[in-house]
């Protein structure tokens, strides 16, 4: 008889184990569910329904301008990052921040459509121009046996039509 007590004891010990871990263990998955909910409510209303604004409104993340040219620009073409990026002036007296050729705020679209600018617009007003807001140069070295070493200069234009006469023809 005492050995069928022991038995029986020693799986009431085991049942009452299972269930303080089964417990524990429903604890952990409530838990884990009630953090999922609420950061997933969180994601949604502090960034999910600005970024679904913004492509109702038409925009995405991907900027596209597309221009036709005439005659064309062949290779090499030289691209200049200019720092800072735009006339900050224009951009203060218009109360606009630099991100505004990004990806304009709300507050920023109002501006803009008060003035009657798109953002191309207000980019190419912005930005530096070559020849007018800065000039650029180019030396190229030739060597010519009467001379020697000899220094060229040309400033460089908009468009194609940069060319430096390093030597005339006889």
């Amino acid at each position: 008889m005492s050995y069928v007590l022991k038995k029986l004891a020693h799986h009431t010990t085991q049942l009452v184990g299972c269930n303080m871990f089964c417990k524990i263990y429903h604890i952990l998955i409530i838990f884990k569910l009630v953090a999922f909910v609420s950061l997933s409510t969180l994601f949604y209303f502090l960034y999910f329904t600005e970024i679904a604004q913004k492509y109702r409104d038409g925009y995405t993340n991907v900027i596209i301008s597309q221009e036709t040219l005439d005659d064309g620009i062949d290779p090499p073409f030289l691209t200049i990052c200019m720092a800072p990026q735009t006339k900050n002036l224009i951009l203060r007296n218009y109360k606009l921040s630099n991100g505004v050729l990004n990806e304009p705020n709300i507050d920023e679209k109002k501006i803009l459509s008060s003035l009657n600018k798109t953002v191309e617009v207000l980019f190419r007003e912005v930005t530096f121009k070559l020849n007018t807001d800065f000039d650029l140069y180019i030396k190229l070295w030739f060597y010519e046996e009467q001379h020697g070493w000899r220094e060229y200069e040309g400033k460089m234009l908009e468009g194609n039509e940069n060319y430096i006469m390093v030597r005339k023809s006889l």
